[in-house]
């Protein structure tokens, strides 16, 4: 368990009493989430509970409810936790204040949840002490009929509220809701790109509201990222520097070598992660992440593959191949020759064609009937280094989907002059 006094010394605590009675200050314009706001007000009588990544919205979203509610006259309260909170007494004190609660000093718990109110408490995760849990547990399902309470966490551990959402006293905002859509995309992103980039960029991004603020302000990297179908551009510093800040520093040690071994994976199933060779990720952990919701989630319908956030994902395999270069070459070597030995030659085809041996990639897309996936659905097939004319023979496929590459680019001399050659 984390010391409660981490990065809560009595000049830092101090500053925060002063704000963690009121919404945040925020900085920049809002995109008006009117569905969601929606949701949290027609939610009277229950508790909500918004859980989603870091700069996934959650605050943004409860502030502008605050705001409404507030302008419109009715009672609200609001209420930051932070690691402080985890001594019970603490908590105990902060609640009463934000809810103006009567004295409870001589009980253990405190008095139920006003009438009338609507109260909203952010950072709930901060909580990992169990007595501070149980006493925000037991005062947050006190909810009564004419009022409401959000919550927001960046994951929901605490049992009870999951047994709650059953009874339907709690009600669970997660992160598919929170990623925002093609239209609101567009709206963050600004005029300069069309519906079909747009939809791409967004995708990347998976949805993340803090993301796209990113990608709006690196028109560069959108640019090169939109005009590139095979290696991908570095990632915008700004973005780099959240991931490692937000990310990585504050994840488990071996959390996070799980993680960027799945990132180098892409896409994945349950066989897949069994099959690494001496992994340390397992599908116990990616499972994890999963409930979690937003690290990595479902690629399909009928939940056999799963994905990291492709932003994320490119920026924990980049980290991989910095930190344990050798571990990064092997996981993506075998990924490669796995997913072709199993069916999967589309999968296989996309991590052979950017291998660093043209040679093993070569034969591997050969395999793979690289011309029956370059004129179908498949990837764009097209190595690092061209295959010479004298290996024709021994990848046909590959040539020729080569020369096909070369007659769709216009280059339709030089397609015939290396056919003829070979």
């Amino acid at each position: 368990m984390r010391s409660i006094e981490r990065g809560s010394g009595p000049a830092s605590e101090a500053a925060s009493r002063s704000s963690r009675f009121k919404p945040p200050r925020l900085m920049q314009h809002l995109l008006p989430r009117s569905r969601l706001i929606q949701q949290l007000k027609d939610n009277q009588g229950v508790v909500t509970v918004l859980i989603g990544p870091p700069g996934g919205g959650r605050t943004v979203v409860m502030s502008e409810c605050y705001r409404q509610l507030a302008e419109a006259g009715e009672a609200v309260c609001w209420l930051s936790l932070s690691y402080a909170d985890n001594d019970p007494a603490t908590l105990r004190q902060h609640l009463s204040r934000a809810f103006v609660l009567p004295d409870s000093s001589a009980t253990e718990l405190l008095p139920e949840m006003p009438d009338a109110l609507s109260g909203l408490i952010d950072g709930v995760h901060w909580l990992e002490d169990p007595r501070a849990r149980d006493l925000l547990l037991h005062f947050v399902l006190s909810v009564p009929a004419g009022s409401r309470l959000v919550l927001a966490a960046s994951q929901l551990r605490v049992p009870s509220l999951r047994r709650a959402e059953l009874s339907g006293l709690v009600r669970v905002i997660g992160p598919a809701q929170l990623r925002m859509d093609d239209d609101e995309a567009a709206m963050l992103l600004g005029e300069q790109y069309a519906r079909e980039q747009v939809s791409q960029l967004n995708a990347f991004i998976d949805g993340w509201p803090a993301g796209l603020r990113f990608l709006q302000r690196a028109p560069q990297f959108c640019h090169e990222y939109l005009a590139s179908s095979q290696s991908l551009p570095a990632l915008p510093e700004e973005l780099a520097d959240y991931f490692e800040t937000h990310i990585c520093q504050g994840m488990a040690g071996n959390r996070l070598e799980a993680l960027m071994e799945l990132s180098v994976l892409q896409r994945f199933t349950p066989e897949l992660v069994a099959a690494l060779p001496a992994g340390v990720s397992h599908w116990g952990g990616g499972d994890e992440l999963l409930r979690d919701g937003w690290m990595i989630r479902y690629a399909d319908a009928r939940q056999r593959w799963a994905h990291v956030n492709p932003a994320l994902g490119q920026y924990l395999a980049t980290r991989l191949s910095r930190f344990n270069p050798r571990r990064y070459r092997e996981l993506r070597h075998f990924v490669a020759r796995w997913l072709a030995e199993n069916g999967y030659p589309k999968e296989a085809v996309r991590h052979a064609v950017s291998l660093d041996e043209p040679p093993v990639a070569a034969k591997l897309i050969e395999s793979a009937g690289a011309v029956v996936l370059d004129l179908g659905s498949g990837p764009s097939i097209q190595l690092t280094e061209m295959l010479p004319v004298e290996q024709a023979g021994q990848f046909p496929l590959l040539f020729i989907s080569q020369l096909y590459q070369r007659i769709r680019a216009g280059r339709l001399g030089e397609a015939r002059s290396l056919f003829e050659q070979a």
